[in-house]
């Protein structure tokens, strides 16, 4: 019973994780002091949502920054292998063969296990760290704040969207 608990905990946060980390194009693009804020924003929230004492966010801050630096390093791989790919397309005498598909596929499935593998290592880490009921806090937190940031960026996509077309009238 406590593994199945693991593995649903696991999925819920690979689920959450990635939607948020795979906008680091969003971050990367951001004005560097928008992307200041938010994150500032996101430590606070956390360190409140969940309770953290000062030496909880000491040992904790620090594992979810190693975390993360992971996570994008495998998903800078995963953006280097489409652009190869992207180029490979662009080029008026390339043709893909089966073989191709089938390379590209087990490199970006192998990305994609390196990142749950490290998910999974980071959860069952925070056991450290975190008491069980922070470690789920913290699997909701990041589903919520990630959830609320998409949010808010589409409402500000809709509205921007909005004024272009009212400026065209």
């Amino acid at each position: 019973m406590k593994r199945i608990f693991q593995y649903i905990l696991l999925i819920v946060f690979v689920n959450s994780m990635t939607g948020l980390l795979a906008q680091e194009d969003f971050w990367m693009d951001a004005n560097p002091e928008r992307r200041e804020r938010l994150k500032t924003l996101r430590i606070w929230k956390m360190t409140e949502f969940l309770d953290l004492s000062s030496e909880q966010s000491t040992a904790f801050f620090p594992k979810l920054k190693d975390f993360e630096k992971y996570i994008r390093s495998k998903q800078k791989k995963q953006r280097e292998l489409i652009q190869e790919i992207t180029e490979k397309i662009n080029e008026s005498d390339y043709s893909p063969k089966r073989s191709d598909v089938k390379k590209l596929t087990h490199q970006l499935a192998e990305i994609e296990k390196d990142i749950i593998t490290q998910k999974e290592e980071f959860i069952n880490d925070l056991s450290t760290v975190l008491t069980p009921e922070q470690q789920v806090q913290y699997i909701v937190f990041e589903n919520r704040f990630r959830r609320n940031l998409m949010k808010t960026l589409n409402q500000q996509a809709r509205q921007k969207r909005l004024n272009q077309e009212r400026r065209r009238k």
